[in-house]
């Protein structure tokens, strides 16, 4: 699999490669001992990610911490991707 920003055509990867990936993502979350997590592009009703709350995804693995999501941009439609797009979601305990 290629990636649009890497020069190749994929925007988004197939559902069951998301779905593996966020659940990887949640593993290695959980396995270490943490008091502040931030991570960067978290979607939250996004096509990219098929839908898939992410924001809420993480959040509910971490039921003791205080969390935000600040979206990086709200359009409906952008004609090519953004460049330097990020989102950051942040979780304290």
């Amino acid at each position: 699999m290629d990636f649009l920003h890497d020069g190749g055509e994929t925007v988004k990867p197939p559902r069951e490669f998301m779905e593996k990936y966020l659940e990887g993502i949640l593993r290695f979350l959980r396995s270490i001992d943490m008091d502040l997590v931030l991570l960067q592009e978290v979607d939250k009703d996004c096509d990219r990610t098929y839908h898939i709350d992410e924001a809420d995804e993480i959040s509910r693995i971490f039921p003791d911490y205080a969390w935000s999501f600040a979206p990086n941009c709200t359009v409906k439609f952008a004609p090519v991707p953004l460049q330097n797009q990020w989102v950051r979601s942040s979780l304290v305990r």
